[in-house]
């Protein structure tokens, strides 16, 4: 995975933030992050990094509690260009 690991040092938790507001535990193509799907709600173990600000107006918004963290999450990066 490190081939197409883009996380910079700071992300990785090799060097002190300065630059980037979060500590990102895995690679952007590791194993899913998290399920949105009312079912499977239950397997969201393990913690997720998501932007507070994006999730409190998904909320406001009247977006589920499960996609409103996963869309805040999918903030907490850079957008890639395809």
């Amino acid at each position: 995975m490190q081939s197409v690991d883009d996380r910079t040092a700071e992300e990785r938790g090799l060097v002190p933030l300065n630059k980037n507001k979060f500590r990102i535990d895995k690679s952007r193509y590791d194993t899913t992050d998290c399920y949105i799907y009312p079912c499977s709600v239950g397997y969201n173990d393990v913690p997720l990094q998501y932007d507070n600000k994006i999730y409190d107006m998904l909320i406001a918004g009247d977006i589920d509690e499960p996609l409103a963290k996963h869309i805040a999450h999918m903030f907490i990066r850079d957008p890639l260009q395809v």
